[in-house]
This record gives C-alpha cells, sequence and structure tokens, in this order.
C-alpha cells in the first residue's frame, strides 16, 4: 500500500509542477516573420483582471470585465477605436467576466465574423460592431500576448503537512493493552505529511497529499523475565486531491474539496528471548520467538474544507477540516506473508476507519 500511496503522490506532484509552470507570465511582443496563416482572432491588446481598488479608483460600476492596459499600434483593437483604460465587458453578447473569461470567448470567434464588443469608458458604456481578424499579414508581424497577473485564486503551491487526526482506535488500543502496552490517541494523533495542489482552470485544482503516523514500543514480558515484547505501529493515508477554490476577498481564499486514495492501520509484533536455534529434528528455529505483522487497509475518501491567507508572494498560511472515512469489502485483519500474501486474523474485529481531520499550517504558495 506505501508503494501505492508513494505513485499516487508523485503522479501529483508532477501534475502540480507542469499545471503551474504556464499560469502566469508577464506581458511581451512575440515577432514572427513569413507567411503565417489565419487561425484564432488578433486583437492586440494587453488585458488584466480589475481588483476592487483599480474599479474604486476609477469609479468602475461592475462586478465583471477586463482592463485594457495596452492597444498595439496598428492593431485591430485600435481600428476598432479601443483604448488603454478601457474596460472591456462584452463580445458578441457575452459578459467577459474575468481575462479566463475573455480567452475562453476569443477561442469560439472566426476572423471575419461581424460582432458587437461591449466596453466601458470615463464613466459611460459604449458598443460597436466590428469585424474579426486574424494573424495572417504576410510580412513581419507583431503579436502581444496577454499581461498575466496572479490568479485571484492563486495557482498553487505545496508543504508538509501536519495533521490532527480522531480516528477511532479502541481495536488497536484492546490490541496493545491486552498485550500489556499503553494505548496511543485515545483523543487523536498527529500525523505528518507532505502535499501540493497545481491550478488546471477555473477555480479547480489537482494535488495530492500523503500523510503518516507511526510509533514503536519495547518492554519487558511481564509473564517472563527472559522474553521483551516490541510493537510498532503505523497509521496513514494518501491520495490525489481535487478542490475548487473561490476568492473571499484580497490575499484570502476558500475552497472545498475530495481526496480520493488510500491508507490504513498496520501493527508489527515482535516476541523475543534471542535465543534462536539452528533447526533439526530435535528443535525448531524460533523456539517460543514470534514476529508478525498485522495490517487492515481501507479505500479512503475525505471530504474538506480550507482558508488560505497570502502572506507573501510565496508563503501562505492555510487551515483545513475534514472527514475521513475508509471503506473495505473484507472481513477483519490480514497477517503480511511473503510475496504480497495474506491470511485472515480469525476473530479479528471489522475496525472502522473514519473521524475528524484538523490541519493548520504555512503554505509555500498560493
Amino acid at each position: 500500500m506505501r508503494k501505492v500511496l508513494l505513485i499516487i503522490l508523485l503522479a501529483a506532484a508532477v501534475n502540480m509542477a507542469f499545471g503551474t509552470c504556464g499560469d502566469h507570465g508577464m506581458g511581451k511582443m512575440v515577432f514572427m516573420t513569413g507567411d503565417a496563416q489565419a487561425s484564432a482572432v488578433f486583437f492586440g491588446i494587453v488585458v488584466e483582471d480589475i481588483d476592487a481598488k483599480t474599479a474604486e479608483a476609477m469609479d468602475y460600476p461592475y462586478g465583471y470585465g477586463i482592463l485594457i492596459t495596452t492597444v498595439v499600434p496598428g492593431s485591430p483593437a485600435e481600428g476598432y477605436g479601443l483604448q488603454a483604460n478601457d474596460v472591456l465587458t462584452s463580445i458578441d453578447g457575452e459578459t467577459v467576466k474575468d481575462t479566463e473569461d475573455f480567452d475562453e470567448i476569443r477561442e469560439d470567434l472566426e476572423p471575419g465574423e461581424v460582432v458587437s464588443i461591449g466596453y466601458w469608458r470615463a464613466g459611460k458604456d459604449f458598443n460597436k460592431e466590428v469585424t474579426l481578424q486574424g494573424r495572417d499579414t504576410p510580412q513581419m508581424q507583431y503579436q502581444f500576448q496577454k499581461q498575466r497577473t496572479p490568479s485571484k485564486v492563486g495557482s498553487g503551491g505545496g508543504s508538509f503537512i501536519p495533521m490532527w487526526c480522531m480516528i477511532d482506535m479502541d481495536d488497536v488500543n484492546a490490541l496493545l493493552e491486552g498485550l500489556h502496552f499503553k494505548p496511543i490517541g485515545d483523543k487523536g494523533i498527529l500525523m505528518q505529511g507532505i502535499g501540493g495542489k497545481g491550478h488546471v482552470g477555473k477555480g479547480f485544482f489537482v494535488g495530492g497529499v500523503i500523510t503518516s503516523y507511526s510509533d514503536n514500543y519495547k518492554q519487558n514480558n511481564p509473564d517472563s523475565v527472559r522474553y521483551h515484547d516490541y510493537v510498532r505501529y503505523e497509521n496513514g493515508f494518501g491520495g490525489v486531491t481535487l478542490d475548487k477554490r473561490f476568492p473571499i476577498c484580497k490575499n484570502f481564499v476558500g475552497s472545498l474539496g475530495v481526496l480520493l486514495g488510500g491508507g490504513g492501520h498496520t501493527i508489527e509484533l515482535m516476541h523475543s528471548n534471542a535465543d534462536y536455534s539452528w533447526p533439526d529434528n530435535d528443535t525448531e528455529f524460533t523456539s517460543g520467538n514470534y514476529h508478525s505483522t498485522i495490517n487492515r487497509s481501507y479505500m479512503i475518501v475525505q471530504p474538506k474544507a480550507e482558508l488560505m491567507y497570502r502572506l507573501l508572494n510565496w508563503l501562505s498560511i492555510r487551515a483545513e477540516v475534514g472527514y475521513v472515512y475508509g471503506y473495505t469489502g473484507k472481513e477483519g485483519w490480514r497477517v503480511e506473508g511473503l510475496a504480497d500474501e495474506t491470511f485472515y486474523v480469525k476473530n479479528s474485529p471489522n475496525t472502522p476507519y473514519r473521524g475528524l481531520t484538523f490541519s493548520i499550517g504555512p503554505w509555500f504558495g498560493f
């Protein structure tokens, strides 16, 4: 199971790395030569989203639209009469909500179409019909790429993740106490892990999380001073995450999401007097010693809600609450054998895997 979780996390990390790299770059002029084929509609403008501060300074009354910061000389936009500091509000009757919306609307347009363009300038609304143009000038031409500003919902990131998990530990502790060990986590356990996510568009983020807890004990066996008992306990889960973020105010976002993956309990037990004999007809190798590892594995679903506040461009603080729920179609616990084989532990309980989770800590990114 640990191998599966590691593969899941690695895939999510690769997605995060590639999913965030192309989102936010500075606007730049790109020169092209030769006969370019007409394809996408070309406006020749540099645009950015309007934040609350900019809207207030301009006395802009609407909650949608994109600000035109530059109109390229000689471009179609200049021919349409658009100017810097105009706010583009609609294209062909469709409201332009933000820069992502502008890209999606533009992808559905074709050069040669006659459409209406709505824009706001200095307190007045304007609307005019224009004929769209493509990038088909046969001589050297230039193209302004959109100047992207940091998304209102962020671009992603990653961090180590401390998580307080209130998993039901009754069956685990009943076993440990029966072996004269102290119980673990009556009120929860502090799991440690890593996670990350990247923006894939429209406020959706895909990523991964893996987190675990482990502890071990050694004691003299109360029934025989010659023997020592050892126990190692592990609890962990991880998987792929999908989140939908929404801006609350500047530098502050919330999200709702879900983790899908796997996890479970693992208990390693050892009873030994350190006295082993090479087996022959009269002896056994182990004598009264034994060493076994038992586990109970689950498919994991974790719905969760998150709040994140950006402190710096590269650093945020996040808080998350969730509920982890494990499902397994198998009865009881299993003893791990060789070559991934397992053996059913007779009379073992159908231990549930569910409980609230809480996490708070730094986040590198936004």
